[in-house]
């Protein structure tokens, strides 16, 4: 058998839950002695650093990012395979739709003996056209990966072999969220009151994330919490709209948009409830950290977040778009210090299910899998 040398291809390595994943898992794979590497398609972004840091290669091919079977793409096609060539991989494992596509075509051309695919959301913006593609790639992929048994649901129903697709969990490093803090310190450097009661979110400021549902739940958990104080924790296209929205509904004093931030545990220490106000999610990176942090959550009931919260038990579920439901559910926990209690408890002993590790010790078993049947037939 030859060297087992695993290619993971993505669009970028920008601040998301997938590439966040990555950061986490690629350098425990290689812990674990799996010789891995990445490739961006389109750009690098601000966590190729960090993963070069970590010890994990990150290669980048331009490519456009509309699939489009013109000459330029072609090109970034043939740059592509070459690198598969010139590295040896045996494993080409891809993330994403824009990586999904071009590169399972480039394996396939090069030979790559085992080809994976993950499937990270509810991908309900997919047109027809682009579901019949991921048919028909499937035919050639060894194994489909779905962050969670909802999005496996999702691409089952959309055509895809049941045999083909399998869940892996995503998963954290459970030990980054065990920290203390000068409280008082943390909150004025974010610009908030000593005194405050913080309820909080952490997520990518687009359309799927729901932040206008949390800003209608502070609105309404203001007027029983006289001394509560939001964040909104990350960045993304909606930032503009969402600082109008928050004057709007005369939240300005006590509502702050942080952007992108490195320091998210001891941003989710600050907080005494955490809110994930989703449309639509595959399985929810945040959600874990918030959960690992000790955090009570109020989740919207959509995608993965059904099989990490029992409702009443480490958290409370929701329908999506339910502003007052959101509300009712953190001003309960709020005012009840035994129910917040049993949250965090129950929260922290239900994200050991999610650790990296875990995560790490299935990728490895399905790795070992693919190639002894590759190299059996």
């Amino acid at each position: 058998m030859s060297p087992i040398k695993i290619l993971r291809i993505v669009p970028s390595l920008e601040m998301g839950g997938v590439e966040k994943t990555l950061l986490s898992l690629l350098p425990e794979l290689k812990r674990r002695g799996v010789e891995v590497s990445v490739c961006c398609l389109y750009k690098r972004e601000e966590l190729a650093g960090e993963m070069e840091k970590g010890g994990i290669p990150v290669h980048f091919v331009r490519m456009r990012p509309r699939i489009d079977f013109d000459l330029k793409y072609v090109g970034g096609m043939v740059k592509l395979i070459r690198l598969l060539k010139k590295e040896k991989i045996t494993v080409v494992h891809t993330h994403m739709y824009k990586a999904n596509t071009p590169g399972r075509i480039a394996a396939l051309l090069r030979g790559v003996p085992v080809i994976i695919a993950n499937e990270h959301n509810i991908d309900t913006w997919k047109s027809k056209s682009q579901h019949r593609i991921d048919r028909i790639l499937a035919h050639f992929t060894d194994k489909i990966i779905s962050v969670s048994d909802a999005v496996r649901k999702f691409y089952i129903e959309k055509g895809i072999p049941s045999e083909k697709i399998l869940t892996i969990h995503n998963g954290i490093k459970l030990e980054k969220f065990k920290i203390t803090l000068n409280m008082d310190r943390k909150k004025r450097e974010l610009g908030l009151k000593p005194s405050s009661v913080v309820i909080g979110t952490v997520g990518r400021l687009e359309p799927q994330k729901g932040h206008k549902y949390f800003l209608e739940a502070a609105s309404l958990i203001k007027r029983e919490i006289p001394d509560a104080q939001f964040l909104l924790v990350g960045s993304g296209s909606l930032k503009g709209k969402l600082r109008e929205y928050i004057r709007r509904m005369g939240l300005e004093d006590d509502t702050i948009l942080t952007g992108f931030r490195k320091d998210i545990p001891e941003i989710l220490a600050t907080m005494e409830v955490f809110i994930l106000p989703s449309l639509r999610e595959g399985f929810s990176i945040s959600l874990l950290e918030a959960m690992a942090s000790g955090k009570p959550i109020v989740a919207t009931s959509v995608g993965g977040n059904q099989e990490v919260i029992c409702d009443g038990e480490c958290g409370f579920l929701v329908s999506s778009k339910d502003s007052e439901s959101i509300a009712r559910r953190a001003i309960k926990i709020l005012k009840n210090e035994e129910l917040k209690k049993r949250l965090k408890r129950n929260a922290q002993e239900k994200v050991k299910e999610f650790s990296i590790e875990k995560m790490a010790s299935k990728t490895i078993e399905l790795y070992s899998k693919m190639l002894n049947l590759h190299y059996a037939t």
